[in-house]
């Protein structure tokens, strides 16, 4: 029987994969919708997924722990690998390329959680 803790770990490393496979999908293999380009609706997706990310994973820990101590550093770390990621676009995926505003919204994605939990402190309960 899953606990509430071991679901929310579940549910935080299963986002993590999704995330992970959603920025290497291969260039070529991203659908081309014409107006997105025109909104930055991509800079948006990167600002949510971050911010699911970084939700999910402070709510596992927070679950876990009961204190709120990691949420900075996790938030950190959030950001640090939408640097990584894009690097490995930059390398290993066909048609990929770095992207300095992508890390601003993965970022911003990652550290807009925190101002949400000052928002809605019942989140964690």
């Amino acid at each position: 029987m899953l606990t509430k803790k071991s679901t929310a770990v579940f549910i935080a490393i299963s986002w993590f994969a999704f995330v992970t496979f959603l920025l290497c999908i291969p260039g070529k293999k991203l659908p081309l919708i014409w107006w997105v380009g025109l909104f930055q609706v991509d800079k948006l997706v990167h600002i949510i997924l971050f911010f699911i990310l970084c939700l999910l994973i402070c709510r596992a820990t927070f679950l876990i722990n009961k204190t709120q101590q990691w949420f900075w550093g996790i938030a950190l770390i959030c950001s640090l690998y939408g640097v990584g990621m894009e690097f490995v676009q930059k390398n290993f995926i066909e048609n990929r390329a770095f992207d300095v505003w992508d890390i601003v919204a993965d970022t911003i994605g990652s550290f807009s959680f925190l101002v949400y939990l000052n928002l809605k402190p019942q989140f964690l309960k």
